[in-house]
């Protein structure tokens, strides 16, 4: 009887732990992106986990509407006919459109690196997890093609590491290929792929990371969510630093690139942003972020916003498919911007007195000296969708505060005498307005089925100068007015929005405010999509296209449901920009159903 090993041989236990220990050596885990990257990274543009974005997505109304069981089999027919579709392809590559959409799994990540002598390079990679032999297949089906059409590729190796040399047909960049474990990576030269990989491996003990970089932690710090959700997107881009590494070396360039302090523009620093997926209070929150230094200086300088009142003027009627009011101090703007103008130009002065050979006779209006200190420096713009739908249904109304009745009303009365062959006088009730252009104005040719006529008009209203481009809007605004229609700012699913808003950082000292509901944008589309006119016209479109053939057997077979079993995803929507000390901060948010 052999005898019962009790314990290993002191060799056979070495050459064990060899064993186990080796791939993890010499294939270390590859670090994420702000680890992996370089400090200097120009942009750099990341989705953290595909998988679980993907899963993020499906969880928002928007995904969950095309989920509903009266609307999925619509989608379900839609996409067996693009399988269908796809069958050629399927045969050619061996994999079919699913295998394609599952391969890639984990992190995505693209990036411009600088060189430190040359131009900055691209590098991209991707996660495939376990689906490397269906990536393998596709590389290997785009290599064949390549060949037959007179390009060509080149093995070589890095430190044990294969590096496909891919060289197109024309000039293009020869592109580099690595398959690494269950990452693809790709680069446009040999200094970044073995810059990559050195940083994979940790071998450069003497490199700085993205992560180190001071203004990309800033502005990724301020795009996380208020209970610290972690962003599925991001992105970063450092704008001078890449006009620096691109035009280095050239004389031409240095001489314009002196220019940058003089205009402001050496304090902004960086442009990022983020996109975090289905959290507890929100569908969807978009950051942007412009950082800039202070104090700022020309150019940013005459970014002037200020805090502004939320609360939307008695006009708005309460059915606005959007709305936005934002406040901007134009005569610090025009201040700026004149001192700027003077010191390219030598001359002191020389910008008033461009706007005003340009503006004072051709407008009747002294744009410096009538115009900019009348302005109270708030701006407001909202949409409606009229009735019935065609492609321009939502019919938009621009607002400028000025700082009384009469300031506004002296303005437009200087335009009108200026130009009074422009200016239509009209009534409704009480209310004067001008139509503009004439009766009749527009485009007749215009197929009222699809389009709306546009009838722009201008009217005076409290401390505002109005401008719509529809008089049926503007009687709306008579009515909100005078207690006849509901105003926006009784709206309670606008003051949900504005309340959330608020609990944002910085959103009780806000510069501009948003509020949308893409319920009524969506109501366009379906009333189009279920009109007969459409319908019939989609049904003469599929006898010569297999495209529309399709979408048009799918609607037969699977009629939309309801408009309000498609409504009970959607929510309303919100923004927000704020003036900070690190620069200026946009965020965009839906809100989740109930």
């Amino acid at each position: 009887m052999p005898r019962r090993l009790t314990r290993l041989h002191p060799v056979a236990l070495f050459v064990t732990l060899v064993t186990l220990l080796l791939p993890q050596v010499g294939r270390a885990e590859r670090p994420s992106a702000p680890e992996l990257l370089p400090e200097d990274t120009l942009v750099y543009a990341r989705v953290a986990n595909i998988s679980e974005t993907a899963g993020k997505f499906q969880e928002t109304g928007f995904a969950k509407m095309f989920r509903d069981p009266q609307i999925k089999p619509l989608v379900d027919q839609l996409y067996g006919e693009a399988l269908t579709a796809f069958q050629v392809v399927e045969d050619e590559l061996g994999l079919s459109l699913s295998d394609i959409l599952s391969i890639p799994q984990g992190e995505l990540c693209v990036a411009v690196i600088a060189q430190s002598d040359s131009q900055p390079a691209i590098v991209a990679y991707l996660d495939v997890g376990d689906s490397m032999d269906k990536m393998n297949k596709l590389i290997d089906r785009g290599l064949q093609e390549l060949s037959a059409n007179g390009g060509n590729y080149v093995s070589g190796t890095y430190r044990d590491t294969e590096i496909l040399t891919i060289s197109p047909t024309g000039r293009g960049r020869p592109i580099k290929l690595i398959r690494r474990d269950e990452t693809i990576l790709f680069a446009t030269s040999d200094a970044a792929a073995e810059q990559i990989l050195d940083a994979w491996d940790d071998r450069d003990e003497e490199r700085t990371k993205l992560i180190e970089n001071k203004k990309f932690t800033t502005v990724m710090k301020r795009c996380v969510g208020t209970k610290d959700e972690r962003p599925q997107i991001t992105w970063f881009i450092d704008p001078i630093r890449i006009v620096r590494t691109v035009t280095r070396g050239n004389l031409g360039a240095a001489v314009a690139l002196s220019m940058l302090d003089p205009l402001g523009l050496e304090n902004l620093e960086a442009v990022g942003g983020s996109v975090i997926l289905s959290t507890e209070e929100f569908d969807s929150i978009g950051h942007f972020h412009v950082m800039m230094k202070q104090p700022r200086e020309a150019i940013l300088k005459m970014i002037a916003l200020k805090k502004v009142d939320t609360t939307p003027e008695s006009w708005v009627p309460k059915d606005a498919s959007s709305y936005m009011t934002m406040q901007w101090e134009f005569e610090q703007t025009f201040t700026e911007l004149s001192s700027l103008y003077d010191l390219i130009r030598l001359e002191e002065g020389a910008f008033s007195n461009l706007v005003r050979s340009r503006t004072a006779e051709p407008l009747g209006l002294d744009i410096e000296e009538d115009l900019i200190p009348e302005l109270a420096g708030r701006v407001t713009m909202f949409t409606r969708v009229e009735r019935p739908a065609r492609l321009n249904s939502q019919v938009s109304a621009a607002n400028i505060h000025f700082n009384d009745a009469a300031s506004a009303k002296r303005i437009l009365e200087k335009l009108v005498d200026k130009f009074p062959n422009a200016f239509e006088k009209q009534s409704y009730g009480a209310n004067r307005y001008y139509r503009l252009g004439g009766v009749g104005g527009g485009n007749e040719n215009l197929d009222a089925s699809l389009f709306r006529q546009p009838t722009p008009v201008v009217c005076q209203i409290e401390n505002c100068i109005m401008i719509a481009d529809s008089e049926k809007l503007l009687e709306m605004c008579f009515q909100s007015k005078g207690g006849a229609g509901e105003s926006l700012a009784d709206d309670l699913e606008y003051k949900l929005v504005i309340s959330r808003l608020g609990r944002q950082p910085g959103g009780s000292n806000p510069s501009m405010i948003a509020f949308g509901r893409p319920e009524e944008q969506l109501r366009v589309f379906y009333e189009l999509a279920t009109a007969n006119s459409t319908r019939n016209q989609l049904s003469l479109a599929a006898e010569n296209n297999p495209f529309f053939g399709r979408l048009d057997s799918a609607l037969n077979d699977n009629p939309l449901p309801p408009f309000s079993q498609l409504a009970k995803y959607l929510a309303p929507s919100g923004g927000i920009v704020t003036n900070e000390a690190t620069g200026i901060h946009y965020i965009a948010f839906g809100m989740k159903r109930e």
